[in-house]
């Protein structure tokens, strides 16, 4: 994939793997016949690119944040559906939300707590597909009631979709990214740039706010 002249490539390094992912799964989705979606790491990377991809192809999105910081970082981004889990009527707003959007389909990158949460309250039929699992502590628990309502839990990667595997699908997807990477829904979230020689401490490099570790040729001063 190759960016365009006009931006500057620090601020996309690690765009791809972001985008792959929503990219797959969006495309899985409208296949299987949803019509509008739930992503529970409204903020991340994943999802602010996912929140990209949706906008493009007017495909409705609930985005669930953590915080009324991250609800502004998706406001300034043009999101429209957005709730925050800290507000007392969340799983309220949430179930409204899905019920008039049609929202049958969660695309989870959190888990444990917030997962467990909403399970009870998603639409008749719902499928949930974890994609990742921020909440590492929280194991993820339903009432055995779930069952009887339909809903389905699966895992997701990008790895194992008809848009990765076939050649076809892939060099397309590819041809779509690169028609939309400078948008700001794909930037990276730079939070400390490393010499190579510095691997190492990239490797280990942790950001509170998600920043990347960023790899640079150049010697950095």
């Amino acid at each position: 994939m190759v960016l365009p002249d006009s931006v500057n490539p620090e601020l996309y390094a690690g765009s791809l793997v972001n985008i792959i992912t929503p990219y797959a799964f969006l495309k899985q989705a409208e296949e299987d016949g949803h019509k509008a979606l739930i992503c529970t790491a409204g903020n991340s990377a994943t999802g602010i690119a996912m929140l990209g991809l949706c906008h493009r192809q007017n495909f409705p999105i609930i985005s669930i944040v953590r915080t009324e910081k991250g609800k502004k970082e998706l406001e300034a981004l043009g999101a429209k559906n957005i709730l925050v889990q800290s507000e007392t009527d969340f799983k309220h707003q949430l179930q409204q939300a899905a019920e008039q959007l049609g929202a049958t389909v969660v695309f989870d990158g959190v888990g444990g707590t917030v997962l467990s949460k909403i399970v009870d309250i998603l639409p008749f039929n719902t499928s949930i597909f974890s994609y990742g699992f921020i909440d590492k502590e929280t194991p993820f628990s339903f009432h055995t009631t779930t069952l009887m309502r339909g809903i389905t839990i699966k895992g997701f990667s990008n790895y194992r979709t008809a848009t990765v595997q076939d050649p076809v699908q892939l060099e397309a997807a590819f041809q779509d990214i690169s028609a939309i990477i400078d948008q700001p829904f794909f930037r990276t979230k730079t939070g400390g740039r490393f010499s190579f020689e510095n691997v190492k401490e990239a490797i280990a490099f942790s950001s509170p706010g998600g920043g990347k570790a960023v790899l640079n040729i150049s010697p950095i001063n």
